[in-house]
């Protein structure tokens, strides 16, 4: 959406928390808080005069978001249909469509960017069609690969994840360039600090759905390089060491450790094996894993946190939840695994 904070309209906010169930003297605080509010421009050495703010919520501030979601949480139900899905976070819109007929897709389509319009219309808001991209996710090796960029993550057409890992690679090298200027000028617990900054914090960003691709390897070749200018070791060190002693997770460990904490705050909505049948097995207490028949499903993050959680030692799984991830955090940089079939073949010595 186009400036959407900057155009919500005061009276419908107002109206749709009224809608929701608050009361008046909470309608009238919110009415409060965004009233009054006066803004100037300052040019070539002069300030315009004041104008009041009638529209748009207060930026820089918390609860400025939280009425902007408010504003808008009934549109994924004007988007609501069988086939269709929406996902929203903050002004940022996607709707997904599961279909085979082509032709189909693109009339559900076609109606849903007629429903949106509508809706932003009514609701004092705009749609930024410059930004607006679609994208047809498919497994065939016969379609042209694109990719389009969602909330920083590149997704491509055929559910790969290199360009998004060479984007991240891009960034990990200018951190790498930092790191190497900085290092003789300031001490490891500075450089480590900007190796949080500038290296680990694009590493671990989305890791948990692109960190199954196999070019991963090319993030740890990149993050190997940096631990040894950080620790002054010659091209040919041993990095696992070097992990070790810096408390640092590999990237692959930042994979596995996204995933098995993703499965621990679902744990209470994911099947086991008893809820399927009734069998007394030694498995019956496991999570279920389901049937597939494709790669990308797979590697995918639902299936692979699961059979990774299955394998993990007894005593870890008993912990909570603040536990469980200090314990597994401690394992991994212990392991400093380049590889997750390392971390399968330990759990399965355990």
């Amino acid at each position: 959406m186009s400036k959407a904070f900057d155009t919500i309209d005061h009276v419908i906010l107002l109206n749709k928390l009224k809608f929701y169930g608050f009361d008046e003297k909470s309608v009238k605080l919110v009415h409060s808080y965004l009233s009054d509010r006066f803004q100037s421009v300052f040019y070539n050495g002069c300030f315009s005069q004041y104008l009041e703010v009638i529209t748009g919520v207060p930026q820089g501030s918390i609860l400025g978001p939280t009425m902007f979601i408010v504003y808008i949480n009934d549109l994924p139900s004007a988007l609501n249909n069988v086939c269709v899905s929406s996902f929203m976070y903050a002004d940022d819109l996607a709707i997904q469509i599961s279909c085979s007929n082509i032709n189909l897709v693109n009339q559900i389509m076609s109606h849903f960017n007629s429903v949106a319009e509508d809706w932003t219309a009514a609701n004092g808001l705009c749609l930024n069609k410059d930004k607006t991209q679609c994208i047809k996710f498919s497994l065939s090796n016969s379609i042209d690969v694109n990719d389009v960029k969602f909330l920083g993550v590149l997704l491509q057409s055929n559910i790969k994840w290199e360009a998004h890992i060479v984007n991240v690679c891009n960034k990990i090298s200018k951190g790498t360039f930092m790191i190497r200027r900085l290092k003789q000028y300031v001490t490891l617990d500075v450089l480590l600090s900007v190796y949080y900054a500038y290296i680990q914090s694009h590493l671990s960003y989305g890791i948990i759905v692109w960190g199954c691709d196999s070019n991963i390897k090319k993030l740890l070749i990149l993050q190997k390089r940096v631990l040894r200018i950080m620790c002054n070791a010659s091209c040919r060190t041993h990095c696992k060491p070097l992990f070790k002693d810096l408390g640092i997770l590999t990237v692959t460990s930042l994979y596995i450790l996204q995933l098995l904490l993703y499965v621990r705050i679902n744990l209470n909505v994911l099947p086991t094996n008893s809820s399927i049948h009734d069998h007394d097995t030694r498995q019956r207490n496991l999570l279920r894993i389901r049937q597939c028949n494709y790669q990308a499903t797979i590697k995918s993050t639902y299936e692979m946190g699961i059979k990774i959680y299955n394998m993990l030692p007894r005593e870890i799984k008993c912990l909570d939840d603040n536990k469980f991830k200090i314990k597994l955090k401690s394992l991994l940089i212990e392991l400093s695994i380049y590889d997750v079939k390392e971390f399968i073949l330990y759990c399965t010595n355990c």
